[in-house]
């Protein structure tokens, strides 16, 4: 039971990262999508480390997912044993 409580916890904590990749995803978005084509040199320079960033959080929280899910399992088997 101890496993489910801790899934549980640790996924209502990654409530607040869904949220940062999510302002993150759109800010990206709307700026890139201002200048479509034609972005300045100084706007590259934001958009490639923030785009970075962006995808470095999706994996880690892609991680994180799969962890919870497991221990989620793994609590799910204690408790029907």
């Amino acid at each position: 039971m101890e496993k489910l409580k801790s899934a549980v916890i640790d996924f209502a904590d990654l409530d607040v990262e869904i949220d940062c990749i999510v302002s993150l995803s759109y800010l990206l978005w709307e700026s890139m999508a201002e200048g479509l084509l034609d972005v300045p040199k100084y706007m590259q320079d934001i958009h490639i480390p923030a785009a970075f960033m962006l995808n470095t959080k999706l994996v880690t929280l892609h991680q994180q997912l799969h962890d919870i899910q497991e221990r989620l399992q793994e609590g799910l088997t204690e408790v029907e044993a």
